[in-house]
């Protein structure tokens, strides 16, 4: 199912090689997320270190599924595997939704919050 959805971008400084990364959540200082909390966005593009990130974090994205997700699921970075998704749990803020599910491997859907629109899973 293909989706058409607008979102916000921004372009940030590559911190490392994110070049095979694509699709998959990054910090702000251009590398993988490496934590629950410290998602800023989707990459969408596919930098080398020191080149320009293209990071959508607001509106709609395609994003690699590290694990299956149902549709309205929370999603938050992982604490144990940098750039990978994971469902939200307690205690954490989750960044977005998904939108359309998909299996671990595939391509997802994700509607991304954005900025301090962030909600905190109690």
């Amino acid at each position: 199912m293909s989706v058409y959805g607008q979102g916000s971008d921004v372009t940030i400084v590559a911190g490392a090689d994110i070049s095979a990364k694509q699709y998959q959540p990054v910090g702000l200082t251009g590398v993988l997320a490496s934590s629950a909390d410290n998602v800023f966005g989707i990459l969408q593009n596919k930098p080398q270190a020191g080149e320009f990130a293209t990071v959508r974090w607001h509106g709609f994205t395609k994003a690699y599924m590290s694990c299956s997700l149902g549709a309205g699921a929370l999603v938050m970075g992982n604490n144990t595997t940098s750039g990978f998704l994971a469902l939200a749990t307690s205690g954490y803020q989750a960044f977005g939704e998904v939108f359309i599910a998909a299996n671990s491997g595939d391509f997802g859907t994700l509607k991304l919050y954005g900025g301090p629109v962030r909600r905190l899973i109690v």
